[in-house]
Parts: C-alpha cells; sequence; structure tokens
C-alpha cells in the first residue's frame, strides 16, 4: 500500500508560532499547496485605505524563505466580518469589493497549485543514472 501525502494551505495570522507549522506538518506527509496571510492590512471602512497594523509582507517573506507560494493576502475589512456573521460570505454579499477579489484571487491560486501538482505527477519519478 502506497501513501498519498494529503494537501494543505496554511492560513496564517500574525502570531509568529503559526509560522512554526508549515514546516513541521511538511515533514508530517503534508504537501503544501501554500500560504495565505490573513490580516494582511486593515482596511478603513470610511476611506478605503490600507494600514499595515500587524507589519507588512510578512507571509511573502516567509512563503520565500520556505520555498512555497503566496496564495494571497486576506486584508482585515468589517464587511468581512459582518456577512460572514449574517451567512453572506463577502464574494456573494459584495463580490466586487477588494476583499471579494482577494478571496478570489486565493482560490484560483489553489486551483492553480493543484493543477501544477497534477501536471507533476503525470510525469512520473525521474530517474537519474
Amino acid at each position: 500500500m502506497t501513501h498519498s501525502p494529503e494537501k494543505g494551505i496554511f492560513h496564517l495570522t500574525k502570531w509568529k508560532i503559526c509560522l512554526v507549522f508549515p514546516a513541521e506538518l511538511s515533514l508530517l506527509f503534508w504537501q503544501i499547496l501554500g500560504l495565505v496571510e490573513n490580516m494582511s492590512c486593515f482596511k478603513c471602512p470610511k476611506c478605503g485605505e490600507n494600514s499595515y497594523i500587524f507589519g507588512e509582507g510578512g507571509a511573502k517573506r516567509t512563503a520565500e524563505e520556505m520555498d512555497m507560494k503566496l496564495l494571497g493576502e486576506i486584508p482585515l475589512e468589517i464587511g468581512i466580518r459582518t456577512g460572514s456573521d449574517e451567512g453572506k460570505p463577502i464574494v456573494i454579499s459584495s463580490p466586487n469589493s477588494a476583499s471579494a477579489r482577494a478571496y478570489i484571487h486565493v482560490a484560483e491560486k489553489v486551483t492553480e497549485r493543484l493543477k501544477e501538482l497534477a501536471n507533476e505527477q503525470q510525469k512520473g519519478p525521474e530517474i537519474l543514472l
């Protein structure tokens, strides 16, 4: 019986401890599709300006350091929370918003990564002599 690695996406918050999990889980037969940075910035509901209250580019640096793909950055926005509380995800309640586009971008990147991995598996193992 062969073991097929599980696939996963790591959703990063600003807590440093979260940065340890991708490295540890990759040793446990997980095939990591990439990283998603949650709360990448705060989007002001009045002016729409982004404020990087937790810093900027942390997930991008981590992805580069760990040789992983950054699948996207999801802002901290009130519309995400209010829509979720009402059972209406931002991609339904406000499909043209920047936050909805961020989620759609992540979904597209996940699809791309799954296609890349499927193509790699079809090629078979590389045999070196």
